[in-house]
């Protein structure tokens, strides 16, 4: 299998970028993210709290796939 570069992995899945962040409709697990690419696991912008199951736009909070919400 060949590594695609991280533009031509997302024109190949049809991934918009903006602000080197994959614009995802779907908010995604650590785990579902690393299933489609682990090398682009910080790449998406909406993302659900490994604590909580909360979803969360990593532009406006959070930090890896923590999105920093208090129990």
């Amino acid at each position: 299998m060949t590594s695609l570069g991280f533009d031509a992995f997302c024109e190949s899945q049809g991934f918009q970028v903006i602000d080197g962040l994959i614009q995802n409709d779907k908010p995604l697990t650590l785990n579902e993210a690393r299933e489609i690419n682990g090398q682009y696991i910080l790449r998406w912008r909406y993302r659900i709290c490994q604590n909580t199951g909360n979803v969360f736009d990593i532009t406006q909070r959070g930090l890896i796939y923590n999105g920093g919400f208090n129990g």
